[in-house]
């Protein structure tokens, strides 16, 4: 219901798509917007489960897995916390070509999650914004800020 409230206009899902596309920059011009990524997690939750009505899940072999293993909380939910991460940057990776076409984005999205899942020496850091970033793609590929 909060999260339903807080992005129930175009403009507030943009805010939050663009603080996930761009973390580093968002924050730095925004530095009052701040967001968890548990939040960002019952926002794709949430988007997932209503594209199941509308297709924009990616369909059968969509997201609809993902919301699955979130669910059952034992891929994201690790307790090495980088590891949960790289492993919610793999699954939204691999179920991406179910919801874009684009193949800039698709490149995009593969690239982002090849490169981070390569650095053996990434810090925290990068693989948490990595896997805002991912969300953030996914959100923005689902149609969430027109659809909500």
């Amino acid at each position: 219901m909060k999260c339903r409230q807080i992005y129930n206009t175009k403009a507030d899902r943009q805010k939050l798509v663009d603080s996930l596309l761009n973390p580093v920059e968002y924050k730095s011009t925004h530095p009052e917007f701040e967001i968890s990524f548990s939040e960002v997690t019952l926002i794709l939750g949430l988007a997932w489960q209503n594209g199941r009505w509308d297709g924009s899940d990616g369909g059968p072999n969509g997201y609809g897995h993902v919301l699955s293993t979130m669910t059952a909380a034992n891929r994201y939910e690790e307790d090495d916390e980088v590891l949960s991460a790289l492993n919610f940057i793999e699954d939204a990776c691999a179920r991406f070509s179910t919801i874009s076409r684009n193949s800039n984005e698709l490149n995009k999205m593969k690239s982002i999650a090849i490169d981070i899942r390569e650095k053996h020496d990434a810090s925290k850091e990068e693989v948490f914004m990595t896997r805002r970033i991912c969300a953030g793609m996914v959100l923005d590929n689902m149609g969430w800020i027109e659809n909500g």
